[in-house]
């Protein structure tokens, strides 16, 4: 897709490319936009019967949960293996004719990015042998080295051989392990790089049996002239109220910590002395709480950037509650903006936040650290903490467009005067 946090990553990184002067073109499976370079992939009969399934088995739970109190959706989707790629299963390749809809004329390099029910590793084994192109994978989570999970949680069977996977039921624990090694073996023949904007991520993808040639690190570009303080406020101006802003906004996904977030709201509300106002895409999971101090205040779903830096530029303090996460992508962008954030330590959160100056880092699961750390930030914020510019330059002097380009130049071993595709 070209929409949705990994959707749009993938966009960045091909505007970036076309910036750079390399003749960009990305394959999606749903496209929403009217950009010509952004070509969307037709399915294959069989591929078409399978979504519209989905899409009905989906539409059928979700009406039973409306209709039905206490309905609970099937045991995968119940399970914090909530996503969970199945794609590996057909050795013809989900899109058998794949090479038949790509140019692979004159084609350098292939970009990986999320693929899960895309296509799978035969799809891109066909590609290469089409093409010859160095292939690199953009770990957007961590499917790429396990046998389907997005993430393994506490597993640790991809080192190995997924066998017995606590994310399927026992009449299916052979996929995984069959997974695992098709991947394990087509992965291996394309002799791939890897790359993710975590450290965390790339230390998970050294340990699988799944083998990359290189693992490299690279920020997503994010655009620090739209993604920057509101230089139209001042920064004596005294607010009645303090803004915060999360990127919990799909409660039912157990790695994005809404469980976790509750509480600490919670915690905070019986000690605050400030007014709260928390910007959320629903108040429905809070409203059976009475919250004496904190009001939640609905926007509408961001449908283009300006709306999304819009709501960055009112919170005051961002709150990240993922407990799994590649990034995340929310995280970058506001401290862009110039809001010092607190959050658990996944993903990107230790590269971004030095502690006490761009806000916290605290252990993962760790509740009360990050109740203390957001009371103190709300109450009596310390005064090492940075203004907004300062947080936006130290942001810009680590992952600015610029310096993204520089290193993906040099993962691509390109100067100023190549042209690639």
């Amino acid at each position: 897709m070209d929409n949705g946090g990994a959707g749009i990553a993938a966009v960045r990184y091909h505007k970036l490319m076309q910036e750079m002067g390399i003749d960009s073109v990305l394959y999606v499976r749903k496209k929403t936009t009217s950009d010509e370079s952004i070509k969307k992939l037709r399915l294959s009969p069989r591929q078409k019967i399978k979504s519209m399934k989905r899409i009905t088995k989906t539409a059928i739970e979700l009406l039973l949960k409306h209709l039905i109190p206490g309905f609970a959706f099937s045991e995968k989707t119940k399970s914090m293996f909530c996503y969970y790629n199945f794609s590996e299963c057909d050795e013809n390749g989900i899109i058998p004719n794949i090479v038949s809809q790509v140019d692979c004329k004159s084609v350098d390099f292939i970009f990986i990015h999320w693929l899960g029910g895309f296509i799978n590793s035969y799809d891109i084994k066909n590609l290469y042998d089409a093409t010859g192109a160095k292939i690199f994978f953009s770990m957007m989570d961590l499917e790429p080295i396990t046998g389907g999970c997005h993430y393994p949680w506490t597993c640790e069977k991809y080192k190995t051989n997924c066998l017995d996977c606590p994310a399927l039921p026992c009449t299916n624990n052979i996929i995984s392990h069959n997974q695992l090694m098709a991947k394990a073996a087509n992965y291996s023949y394309l002799n791939a790089d890897i790359f993710s904007s975590a450290l965390y991520d790339l230390e998970f993808a050294k340990k699988s049996i799944i083998r990359f040639k290189n693992y490299r690190q690279l920020y997503y570009p994010i655009d620090e002239n739209i993604f920057c303080p509101n230089k139209d406020v001042s920064c004596s101006e005294e607010k009645n109220e303090i803004t915060l802003f999360a990127n919990v906004n799909s409660v039912d996904d157990p790695r994005k910590g809404f469980n976790y977030l509750l509480v600490i709201l919670l915690n905070l509300d019986r000690r605050l002395t400030k007014k709260i106002r928390f910007l959320c895409l629903s108040n429905k999971k809070y409203q059976g709480y009475k919250f004496k101090n904190i009001r939640f205040e609905e926007f509408e779903f961001c449908k283009n950037v300006n709306d999304l830096v819009f709501l960055y530029r009112q919170t005051d303090i961002f709150l990240c509650a993922s407990i799994e996460d590649s990034a995340p992508m929310m995280l970058q962008e506001a401290l862009l903006s110039g809001v010092p954030a607190i959050t658990f330590d996944v993903g990107v959160g230790k590269q971004f936040i030095e502690e006490g100056k761009q806000g916290f880092v605290v252990p993962r699961y760790d509740i009360m650290s990050f109740s203390e750390k957001l009371f103190t930030m709300i109450e009596s914020p310390p005064a090492s903490i940075q203004s907004a510019e300062e947080i936006h330059e130290h942001m810009v002097s680590l992952c600015g467009k610029e310096k993204v380009k520089e290193e993906l130049a040099n993962i691509l071993n390109i100067d100023d005067n190549t042209t690639a595709r």
